[in-house]
């Protein structure tokens, strides 16, 4: 099945190996009244993120996000955003995605984060 979502998305257009779509580095001020729900006698002060979309082999493709919340002692959340997928005809994506995220706060260890496991069916309108 794999095999064939590669042909038909490599049909009539030139296969890239391993290039790199988007690299980039985000960071993020929070208003006064912003709040991490899980710590909420936190004031988080700061989000910064490094995020990636990778072109494998012509048209799979994987997409990653790494992010962090901090006040201004320390890092206390940090998570991890990936996507795994096919691009067909570059206009439909099929991936895998997933989400997960860590406390880093001694104070809250016990506390479950959830991990966010799904397939992804995306259409773009406009490229």
């Amino acid at each position: 099945m794999f095999e064939c979502l590669l042909f038909l998305a490599c049909m009539g257009e030139p296969v890239e190996f391993l290039s790199t779509k988007e690299l980039f580095i985000e960071h993020q001020s929070y208003n006064a009244s912003g709040r991490i729900a899980e710590l909420s006698h936190y004031k988080p002060r700061t989000s910064t993120a490094i995020g990636m979309d990778l072109t494998i082999l012509g048209p799979v493709y994987w997409k990653n996000y790494i992010h962090g919340h901090s006040t201004s002692a320390q890092f206390r959340l940090v998570g991890w955003k990936s996507e795994l997928g096919v691009r067909l005809f570059n206009i439909v994506e099929l991936g895998y995605h997933h989400h997960s995220q860590h406390i880093l706060d001694d104070k809250h260890r016990h506390m479950k984060f959830p991990i966010e496991d799904s397939f992804v069916v995306r259409v773009y309108f406009v490229r």
